[in-house]
């Protein structure tokens, strides 16, 4: 199982990643827009796995039950609308560091990943 705080930082990263791509959105509408539909799709989703969801028999064969990543994810081409916009006049980091620190996470998410998969399957 992967560490919660590495989630976290990989969404740290997302966001820093956004602001620091080069401002092509004029409309603050767009932005403003995009912004909506991302944090509408997150809302809807946790309503969603609140009110209807319920992982007990699942659980016993072996389903994966919960909020997950992956309906989040189709989503995040909003992000760069909302950040990319003109008047937004916050720059977060250099494109650099933000390069350097996304080599170093995917080195060690990809380290941890493999190795918590070979020692499941070695059972370590």
């Amino acid at each position: 199982m992967m560490p919660f705080w590495l989630t976290s930082v990989w969404f740290i990263l997302i966001l820093a990643a956004a602001f620091v791509e080069t401002k092509f959105v004029k409309d603050p509408l767009i932005s403003y827009g995009a912004l909506g539909l991302f944090v509408l799709n997150i809302v809807a989703l946790y309503i969603n796995f609140f009110t209807g969801y319920s992982s007990g028999a699942n659980a016993i064969n072996g389903a994966i039950g919960g909020v997950q990543g992956r309906y989040v994810t189709p989503m995040l081409f909003l992000l760069p609308l909302f950040a990319g916009n003109e008047h937004f006049e916050l720059k977060v980091i250099s494109y650099k560091t933000v390069a350097l620190s996304s080599a170093v996470i995917i080195i060690i998410s990809n380290s941890l990943l493999i190795f918590d998969t070979l020692f499941t399957i070695l059972k370590f």
